[in-house]
């Protein structure tokens, strides 16, 4: 196995912060499709489809 040497990344905000907005929407889209895979995993793995009980609400005027 190769060894390499450690790289060290430095992040600035130079750029108005755009990226921290790109790092925060990437975080988002791997947070919403966590949740789907796990729901989906818990459910049995049908379709990806996900199924909520509403109780029924009686709105009285």
């Amino acid at each position: 196995m190769d060894e390499r040497e450690r790289e060290t990344v430095v992040v600035t905000n130079g750029g108005g912060g755009g990226g921290g907005l790109i790092f925060a929407v990437i975080i988002a889209l791997v947070v919403v499709v966590g949740v789907i895979y796990f729901v989906n995993v818990n459910s049995g793995g049908t379709g990806g489809t996900v199924s909520v009980d509403v109780p029924a609400v009686d709105v009285t005027e």
